[in-house]
């Protein structure tokens, strides 16, 4: 070693140098951390007969850990995160687009040498995903009603108001949606009371004139005139037809106030957004064509494999669909979602099942090199068989991680 020393102390000094000249090349990151509470949270300002007291058990349904699971799911869609993105201008900035040119001296050094630059036929929004999900880390806290958001970037004023605004926006969707539908129906029921209320001044008029012209019909132990008694009835109508409007414009403006104080989320019809959610319809722009569209069934799942190019042999490809669940089992929705997954054809093998033995194509998504428990955004690892004969028939398939599950093909029968 004493004999060594002097060596070990040059290449130290060496290594240690080269180190410190990198890291001096390279900007400064920072990190910024953000948090959201789901909370039980009703207070009904349109009470009902009938309605029962709030209990713990009212919203149970939307805060057990699946629920919250998903919320960290759909805090990394595309469609957010680009909201986000437009609202903070990251396409102007180098380190989420790199067509701008490099973000620090060690980038611009590896673009020399041809690594980091733009790939051709990339889009804006493209870019920007790539980098954002680099950064972006979103997990639900263990045993908890919190989804902890971390954010890091070479800025450390952006790192905290990009955590901070992806927290708010995805806070405000999920408030100003089902109160937006909300409003869409008060809206709509407008337009039918005032037919009502016309169709009854006509009505009115109707039974004035025929009063003028005859007024000797009586009924009832009263002899009451023919005329008053259907006066009384058309207002008793009409007083029906005033009150469902005031109701209805009280709800309106109730709601309105609300949502102008960030309270929107104690209306009933939010709480009640599942049924809502019905009402909803979805559009949304495409950049270029998709491979299909991920419905959660498991032999749809086996048609998406014949996206996949096999004349290109085994390997990995990023495949981009549209899906209609942020949760892996599809329990959430109906939604229109972008899904840009990596897609692995293994190769070709014998598979031998309930049904029989079949010549089939073995793909899978993710793995376990690139999965954790704690990494609920990412697909568990998944592989499936299907037939090898061009239909794509559905064999077998197995699904680690958290969901630990099994299926296999168990009858076949085919019909000309």
């Amino acid at each position: 070693v004493r004999r060594s020393f002097k060596t070990l102390l040059v290449v130290s000094a060496l290594v240690g140098g080269a180190t410190y000249g990198i890291q001096s090349l390279m900007a400064s990151r920072f990190t910024s951390e953000s948090q959201l509470e789901f909370t039980a949270k009703r207070t009904n300002p349109f009470p009902e007969s009938g309605d029962r007291p709030a209990g713990a058990g009212d919203n149970a349904a939307r805060l057990d850990q699946a629920a919250i699971n998903t919320h960290a799911r759909a805090l990394l869609s595309s469609d957010l995160l680009l909201k986000v993105a437009n609202q903070l201008k990251l396409t102007h900035r180098p380190e989420f687009n790199s067509a701008l040119g490099p973000v620090d001296t060690w980038s611009g050094l590896l673009r020399i040498a041809g690594i980091g630059a733009p790939l051709p036929g990339e889009t804006e929004d493209e870019r920007v995903l790539s980098v954002l999900r680099r950064q972006l880390v979103v997990a639900a806290i263990k045993d908890t009603r919190w989804i902890g958001i971390a954010f890091s970037s070479t800025d450390s004023k952006l790192a905290a108001d990009f955590a901070n605004t992806l927290a708010e926006t995805y806070r405000a969707s999920l408030v100003s949606q089902p109160l937006d539908e909300t409003n869409k129906a008060v809206e709509a029921l407008k337009p039918k009371v005032e037919q009502l209320r016309k169709e009854v001044l006509d009505a009115e008029g109707d039974v004035e004139r025929y009063r003028a012209t005859s007024g000797q019909f009586k009924s009832g132990p009263q002899s009451t005139p023919v005329n008053d008694t259907r006066m009384a009835g058309l207002q008793d109508e009409l007083l029906k037809a005033e009150a469902a409007r005031n109701e209805t414009d009280a709800r309106w403006r109730t709601a309105r106030e609300l949502l102008r104080s960030n309270s929107a989320e104690i209306l009933p019809d939010v709480q009640k957004s599942t049924l809502i959610q019905g009402l909803i319809q979805q559009r949304v722009r495409l950049e270029r064509p998709v491979k299909g569209l991920v419905t959660h069934p498991i032999q749809g799942d086996a048609w998406l494999c014949s996206a996949f190019p096999l004349e290109e042999g085994p390997g990995t490809r990023t495949m981009r669909f549209f899906t209609t669940s942020h949760d892996h089992r599809g329990s959430t929705g109906p939604s229109l979602l972008r899904d840009v997954t990596d897609w692995t054809f293994v190769g070709r093998e014998r598979v031998t099942v309930a049904a029989g033995t079949f010549d089939a194509l073995h793909f899978s998504l993710g793995s376990l090199d690139t999965w954790g428990p704690e990494d609920l955004a990412k697909h568990p690892p998944y592989h499936m068989w299907v037939t090898a004969d061009g239909h794509y028939v559905f064999l077998k398939a197995h699904v680690e991680g958290y969901m630990q599950t099994h299926y296999e093909l168990d009858q076949l029968e085919v019909r000309d």
